[in-house]
């Protein structure tokens, strides 16, 4: 009875153990299900918030144009005309024009002043491209060497405006470009300097004329020249500097032209809101907020 007994009991003991490993191995089936839910929970959040972000992103770069809106990355190359200026100081007009408009286009252009802040942005600003017949006009106006006629909407023979800003300079022949340019900025930022009341009810205010020229939404093509020139006006030296009085006139015409006010109804420089938002038929540059039409549209690639 003894053994027959140990043996029970053996066989028993046996018994607790195999069901214990048992409940073991169905606590770590258990456990093992758990952790693959776990990974999947994890994988299925991981997953959802990619697409999550990717929804957010998409909808981040869509957002300032309608869903149909064509979308491009360009730069304005220019074509040289033939003329006297170069291919690098005519690319650097016109780039030097359109990085003025694209601050205003993205809301980064800066007011001066007591109160400070940044015009609104521009829903439907042009991106402008170089004009050779624009060049050739602006030839014809520079090589006269007086800008003393003071023209800033001219009629041209074809029956359309054009827009001018002109002014005189002084350099040496090597450091052309750089005068130029700075000549241009400084133009573009009169508004900065005086301020503006509006550019959705604008009147015309000749401290910032050169300016509202350079940011006038419907403006597309411009196309600029530089002469050489030595006058004395009224017996006096343009500039007292120069031993010899040679200096520069530089022209840009304008096509359309800016600064046409209506007297009956508000004149807007530029329609505000989201960039890009009123394109319409144009393709839109998210990089500068400019609006680019198919004869200044040339890719970059």
């Amino acid at each position: 009875m003894t053994e027959t007994r140990k043996y029970a009991d053996e066989e028993e003991t046996e018994n607790v153990l195999r069901g214990k490993n048992e409940e073991k191995e169905k606590v770590t089936q258990i456990s093992n299900g758990a952790s693959y839910l776990k990974h999947i929970l994890i994988i299925s959040t991981a997953v959802l918030l990619t697409l999550q972000l990717s929804t957010w992103y998409s909808t981040l770069l869509s957002s300032p144009t309608k869903s149909t809106q064509k979308m491009v990355s360009t730069k304005s190359l220019v074509k040289n005309c033939g003329f006297r200026l170069s291919g690098e100081i005519q690319q650097a007009i016109l780039d030097k024009h359109n990085e003025i408009r694209s601050k205003v286009a993205m809301g980064e252009y800066s007011l001066g002043g007591k109160n400070g802040g940044f015009l609104p942005a521009a829903s439907s600003m042009s991106k402008m491209s170089w004009d050779c017949d624009l060049e050739a006009e602006a030839q014809d106006r520079a090589s006269s060497c007086d800008l003393s006629k003071r023209v800033e909407i001219e009629n041209h023979q074809d029956g359309n405006l054009r827009g001018e800003n002109a002014f005189y300079f002084q350099t040496e022949d090597s450091d052309v470009k750089n005068a130029i340019l700075k000549g241009i900025s400084e133009m573009g930022q009169e508004i900065e300097k005086f301020g503006i009341g509006s550019v959705s009810d604008a009147k015309y205010d000749k401290r910032i004329g050169h300016a509202m020229q350079i940011i006038w939404e419907s403006t597309q093509k411009v196309g600029c020249a530089i002469q050489e020139c030595s006058l004395k006006r009224g017996g006096r030296k343009l500039f007292e500097t120069a031993a010899d009085s040679q200096f520069k006139v530089a022209v840009c015409k304008y096509y359309p032209t800016g600064n046409i006010f209506n007297s009956q109804k508000p004149t807007a420089i530029y329609q505000q809101g989201i960039p890009g938002e009123n394109c319409a038929e144009a393709a839109f540059d998210p990089t500068t907020g400019l609006c680019v039409h198919e004869d200044t549209k040339i890719s970059e690639k």
